[in-house]
């Protein structure tokens, strides 16, 4: 009875829908899904959620997950020419 889900992330204190992953309805089979969020602006950490939402309308929420972006490299690059 799964018509899809809702992903929400948190920025200041506030939960925004920032997209939606059709569910693969009546199923006895295992199904998996997945979501990137290409526009992670704000912060290093973010809280996300899923809202689960049946088919007939009815919903529920997931746990609360934390995600911190930790950057995996940093450079400086020669400024070329130099201005100064």
């Amino acid at each position: 009875n799964n018509y899809g889900f809702e992903i929400e992330r948190n920025t200041s204190d506030r939960w925004q829908k920032i997209g939606f992953i059709n569910g693969n309805g009546n199923s006895n089979s295992q199904n998996e899904y997945s979501y990137v969020d290409k526009n992670p602006i704000g912060s290093s950490k973010f809280l996300y959620r899923l809202k689960q939402i049946d088919n007939d309308g009815q919903s529920d929420y997931s746990k609360v997950v934390e995600v911190e972006l930790v950057p995996n490299e940093f450079a400086l690059y020669q400024n070329y020419p130099n201005p100064f």
